[in-house]
């Protein structure tokens, strides 16, 4: 019964630790933007629709012109 009490105020300071760990989060900003990661994947890159090949041939087409 007399390990109780040491558990309990470990459980609290823990739980502050996280609490202070989850604030310093929320104000460094790290939840504001919860819409984009969602939908990322939803939109459309276009370099990942071409082959590999057509791929290559594009990078060669580009060092010859500069």
């Amino acid at each position: 019964m007399s390990i109780i009490y040491p558990l309990a105020i470990l459980a609290i300071i823990l739980a502050g630790f996280f609490l202070v760990a989850f604030l310093f989060a929320l104000h460094s900003g790290q939840f504001d933007d919860t819409q984009t990661p969602a939908q990322r994947m939803l939109l459309d890159d276009g370099d990942q629709t071409q082959s590999p090949i057509s791929k290559k041939q594009n990078l060669n087409s580009n060092r010859r012109d500069k």
